[in-house]
């Protein structure tokens, strides 16, 4: 029972670091920041593009694609600090102050915007 126990314990470990492999803590945030998360083809992720810079041509955005590291790397601090589990994660992902979209469907405009007078 021991040895299961010590096997158990050296099997978590090892897949939180595979988890935590690649993810840099020093990632940071800024807070004024907003932070759009996307993937090519995505077609939720074009029509909140669309809409952002169509309502506002003038935000300062940076789109990040989920495809590169780098772009993982914020998109999981981004998750972190909201406490979105990470195997839900999905596009398009906005991150903006204290706020977040997660996906573009009914009512996502209205929350954007919200979001966004919260932000400014």
């Amino acid at each position: 029972m021991k040895k299961f126990i010590g096997i158990a314990l050296i099997g978590c470990s090892l897949v939180l670091g595979l988890f935590t492999f690649g993810c840099d803590s020093s990632v940071h945030l800024d807070a004024k920041m907003v932070y759009f998360f996307t993937k090519p083809g995505c077609p939720y992720c074009e029509k909140a593009e669309d809409y952002i810079k169509q309502m506002h041509p003038n935000l300062s955005v940076e789109y990040k694609n989920v495809k590169e590291n780098s772009a993982r790397a914020l998109m999981l601090a981004c998750a972190e600090k909201f406490n979105l589990p990470t195997n839900k994660l999905g596009t398009p992902l906005i991150c903006m102050g204290d706020n977040y979209l997660l996906g573009w469907g009914d009512g996502a405009s209205a929350k954007f915007e919200k979001a966004l007078k919260a932000l400014q």
